[in-house]
Parts: C-alpha cells; sequence; structure tokens
C-alpha cells in the first residue's frame, strides 16, 4: 500500500543498547514515506497507518511502530515480517536447493495470500473494480 519504499531489516535482541524496545525483538520489515512537494506521500501513510491500526488477520501485515525523522520530515512505519518472504523461498529453492518449490509449499503459499486478500476485500480495503467495456459496433 502507498508509495514507500520498503526495506527488510531484521533484528534479534541485539546488545545495542541505543535501539528501542519495539525494535530489539522483533523481525520487522520499515516502509519509508518521504515528504513530497504536495504532501501526497504523508497523507498516504497516514490513510495506511489508520488502516493498519483498525485491522487484524494472520495473512496481513501488523503495524508495530511509526517513527518520524524530524530533520527530512519522513515517516518510517515499522511492519511485522515473516521468517521468509515468497521471494526469499523462490531464490532458495533456485539458488541453494536448485530445484522446484513442491507443490505443497506453492499452495500453502498461495493459500496465505488469498487468504489475507479475502480479508482485505471482505473488509472494502482492497476492491474489485470492473474495467470499462469498449463494444465495437
Amino acid at each position: 500500500m502507498g508509495d514507500g519504499s520498503t526495506n527488510a531489516s531484521t533484528s534479534r535482541g541485539s546488545s545495542n543498547s541505543n535501539r528501542p524496545e519495539w525494535l530489539q525483538h522483533k523481525s520487522i520489515a520499515i516502509k519509508k514515506f518521504k515528504q513530497s512537494k504536495d504532501g501526497d506521500g504523508v497523507s498516504t501513510a497516514i490513510c495506511e497507518i489508520m488502516l493498519l491500526r483498525e485491522i487484524s488477520h494472520e495473512n496481513v501485515v501488523k503495524l508495530v511502530n511509526v517513527h518520524i525523522n524530524q530533520a527530512d520530515m519522513s515517516l518510517y512505519l515499522a511492519l511485522t515480517m515473516r521468517s521468509m518472504t515468497p521471494m526469499e523461498i523462490i531464490r532458495h529453492h533456485r539458488d541453494k536447493v536448485n530445484q522446484a518449490i513442491n507443490q505443497y509449499t506453492v499452495k500453502s503459499l498461495l493459500w496465505q495470500l488469498l487468504n489475507g486478500l479475502n480479508y482485505l476485500h471482505s473488509n472494502w480495503i482492497v476492491q474489485s473494480r470492473p474495467k470499462a467495456i469498449k463494444y465495437l459496433g
């Protein structure tokens, strides 16, 4: 969602005491929203924050924290992250195992994706819009 960029970042209880408590014990993804000239980035982030605070589903990311960088007025969203993303699973099988992903893993990934999408659609967060059909006559 939004026009922010997402960077995966893991933190597993490091000894760095400068990190906030919420960052020390979780695997998180960071999504950055930059301030645009027309203010679009921040307004998009605010909408996303409000939505993420309202929803809860096992196959949808959860909002962990929000941080504002005063220097450049950018917003950072800390989101829950799975131990392995679908892309990491694909790379693992392609580069390390050198064999196709088994059908049960594919089915599991597809089920999780569709289950989360169904939740978002059922709560009017993602909506299907029929394309305009042009008739040739």
